[in-house]
């Protein structure tokens, strides 16, 4: 497998993952819990994609590429989804 291969595969989690983060991003700043749900299907893509593609085909530099990735993902996404909520809720307090 070629190098350039290889970067498209690490990249492609990488995508991944920044659009998770700027939905939840975004979510914070809008105050809109609908794109923080569309940040954890991001994240469930994500899964799929190192299940399907990076688990059967990927050098191993690659997978741990991912799953460092992932697993960073995992850590920092529900701390910035909850930060949203927490701030869509004073907002929505505020309103009324």
């Amino acid at each position: 497998m070629t190098p350039t291969r290889l970067c498209r595969r690490a990249g492609l989690t990488a995508v991944f993952v920044l659009a998770a983060f700027s939905l939840a991003y975004s979510s914070d700043k809008a105050g809109r819990a609908e794109q923080a749900w569309a940040s954890w299907a991001m994240l469930v893509l994500l899964t799929l994609k190192i299940l399907l593609q990076d688990f059967r085909q990927s050098q191993n530099l690659v997978l741990v590429i991912s799953l460092l990735l992932y697993g960073g993902s995992l850590v920092l996404l529900p701390r910035m989804v909850q930060k949203a909520a927490r701030a869509s809720g004073a907002k929505e307090r505020s309103a009324v």
